[in-house]
C-alpha cells in the first residue's frame, strides 16, 4: 500500500510550445524578413562573413560509419550508403544548408526516395530556398508564429506546415520537407545567425555613403557665390555656375562673382566610425572574442587557447549538424530492414600543428627519464621498435656517450622517421689544447643536435 501511494502521478502537457511573433524588445529587428536579409547577400561585409563561416566550418569531406548492434563495423554497407549519399551531392547539401542557417535560421530540402528493386534509396535532395517560404498562406488559420518566415505555421492541430510561395505566387504546402536547423535556437523555423547584424550593416551602408560624399567634395568643394553690382549675364553666370559646378568643369569668372570662405571644416571620422562597425561585426561571429581584453591581449599570452577555441567552437556546429544529416543513412538502415544498425557522419575538424608540441616533449621526456623508448619515438613521429630495434638504439646511445667523453664526434645523422634517432659516432683525433678540444666537442654536438631537431621538424611536416 505505501509503495502503491510513493508512486509518482504522470505530468501531462502544459503551456505552448510556439509564441506568435509579436512583443519584440527591438523593432529594429523585428521588422525585418528573410527577403530583407536575401539583399545583403551580395554585401561586401556579410557576404565575407558569411564565406569565412563556410571555410572555416567545412574543412574535408565527411566520413561516414556503419555499426551493427554488437558495435562491429560493416564497411561493405558503409560503401553502399555512402555511393547513396555522394549521389544526392550530401557534402554541398550540408555546407548549403549551413548557409541557410547564417542567413534565415533554417535549411529545407525535398528528400526524394524510390525503390530500385528491392532496395528503398534516396534518389535526389532537392533544396528548397527558405525566403520562398517567407509569405503567409492566406489559406490557414490567421495567425503568425514567425515574422521572418510566415509561410512557416503551426496549423489548429498544433502541426508544423510549410508553405511555399511559387514564381506564380501561388503557396503550396510542402509535405515533410527535410528541415536543418539548430537545435538551441529558438521557434520552429530557427534563428537566422545573421538577423542581429543587419541594423549594422545599415549603419555601415549609411556611413559609407557619407564618407563618400566627402571625398567626392574634395574633389568638388561646397560652393558659396556672392555677386557685386551684377548685371543680368553676371546673374545667368552664376546660376550656371551653381548649376553646374563640379570636379570635372571649369568656368570663366566674371568680376562681379566673389566666392566667399563660409569657414565650413570637414571634421568627420567616418573612417573610425566604419572600422568600429566592422569590428562589431567580426566580434559577435568570432568565437575568440573572450578571449581578449581590453588591450587585445590574448589570455594566456599565446595562440593555443584561441586555437582550442576556435575548435570547440567548430566542433559544436559539427555535432548537431552531422547529428541532423545522420538521420538519412539511418533512414536507409531502418527502411531496408537493418534492425540494430546505427550509422554516424562525421564532419572533419581542422588539425593543429603540434610537431613543436611533440618534439619538446620528447625532449624533456628522455632528458628526466619520464618517456622510453617507442613513447618518444611515438612523438617525434618515428614507427614503433621492437624489442630488438629498441636494444639496438641503446647501444648507439651508449657508444654515444662513450665516446663524448673522449672527445668523439657525431657523424652523418640519418633522415626520414624510420631511421630518427640513428647516428653514426666517428672517433676524431685531439689537435691543440684540451680545452680546444673540449670546446670543438661541445660545438660539433650542438651542431648535431640542432640538424636533428630540424630533420625532426621535416620528418613530422612530411608525414
Amino acid at each position: 500500500m505505501s509503495e502503491e501511494k510513493n508512486k509518482p502521478k504522470e505530468k501531462k502537457e502544459e503551456g505552448i510550445e510556439f509564441a506568435l511573433s509579436y512583443g519584440e524588445a527591438f523593432s529594429t529587428i523585428s521588422s525585418i524578413n528573410a527577403q530583407k536579409v536575401s539583399e545583403y547577400k551580395h554585401n561586401v561585409y556579410a557576404a565575407g562573413l558569411a564565406r569565412k563561416q563556410n571555410h572555416l566550418i567545412f574543412t574535408d569531406h565527411y566520413t561516414l560509419s556503419i555499426e551493427n548492434e554488437d558495435g562491429e563495423s560493416d564497411e561493405k554497407l558503409e560503401k553502399r550508403v555512402f555511393r547513396m549519399l555522394n549521389s544526392v551531392d550530401l557534402q554541398a547539401k550540408m555546407e548549403i544548408a549551413y548557409g541557410e542557417i547564417f542567413w534565415n535560421g533554417i535549411g529545407l530540402f525535398n528528400d526524394v526516395w524510390e525503390y530500385r528493386g528491392n532496395e528503398y534509396i534516396l534518389t535526389k535532395l532537392r533544396h528548397l530556398p527558405s525566403e520562398t517560404f517567407s509569405t503567409y498562406p492566406y489559406s490557414a488559420s490567421p495567425k503568425i508564429y514567425s515574422s521572418f518566415l510566415p509561410g512557416i505555421i503551426v496549423n489548429e492541430k498544433n502541426e508544423i506546415e510549410y508553405w511555399q510561395t511559387t514564381s506564380d505566387n501561388i503557396s503550396v504546402k510542402i509535405k515533410k520537407p527535410f528541415v536543418v536547423k539548430d537545435p538551441a535556437s529558438e521557434g520552429f523555423a530557427g534563428t537566422s545567425i545573421i538577423l542581429p547584424l543587419v541594423p549594422i550593416l545599415e549603419m555601415l551602408k549609411y556611413t559609407w555613403h557619407a564618407e563618400m560624399q566627402v571625398v567626392q567634395r574634395t574633389g568638388a568643394p561646397i560652393l558659396f557665390v556672392r555677386l557685386k553690382n551684377p548685371g543680368k549675364e553676371d546673374v545667368k553666370q552664376a546660376k550656371n555656375l551653381i548649376k553646374k559646378w563640379g570636379k570635372d568643369v571649369s568656368f570663366l569668372i566674371r568680376d562681379a562673382v566673389e566666392f566667399p570662405d563660409p569657414k565650413i571644416t570637414n571634421e568627420s571620422n567616418n573612417l573610425e566610425v566604419i572600422n568600429f562597425l566592422h569590428n562589431v561585426l567580426i566580434d559577435y561571429l568570432s568565437p575568440t572574442s573572450s578571449l581578449s581584453h581590453r588591450e587585445g591581449t590574448l589570455i594566456g599570452g599565446s595562440d593555443k587557447p584561441r586555437e582550442e577555441m576556435i575548435l570547440k567552437y567548430i566542433s559544436g556546429i559539427h555535432l548537431w549538424l552531422a547529428g541532423i544529416f545522420s538521420r538519412l543513412p539511418q533512414q536507409y538502415l531502418d527502411w531496408n530492414g537493418y534492425k540494430g544498425y546505427t550509422a554516424t557522419i562525421h564532419i572533419p575538424t581542422p588539425s593543429i600543428d603540434r610537431s613543436e608540441l611533440q618534439l619538446e616533449q620528447a625532449k624533456i621526456g628522455a632528458e628526466y627519464g619520464w618517456l622510453k623508448g617507442n613513447e618518444i619515438r611515438e612523438r617525434l613521429g618515428a614507427v614503433a621498435l621492437d624489442d630488438e630495434g629498441l636494444e639496438e638504439l641503446k647501444r648507439i646511445h651508449e657508444r654515444r656517450h662513450l665516446m663524448n667523453k673522449e672527445g668523439g664526434v657525431l657523424t652523418g645523422i640519418s633522415t626520414g622517421t624510420e631511421g630518427m634517432m640513428e647516428t653514426v659516432i666517428e672517433p676524431r683525433r685531439e689537435e691543440g689544447t684540451g680545452e680546444d678540444v673540449s670546446r670543438n666537442t661541445h660545438k660539433e654536438l650542438e651542431d648535431a643536435i640542432e640538424t636533428l631537431s630540424k630533420e625532426i621538424i621535416t620528418a613530422l611536416e612530411n608525414e
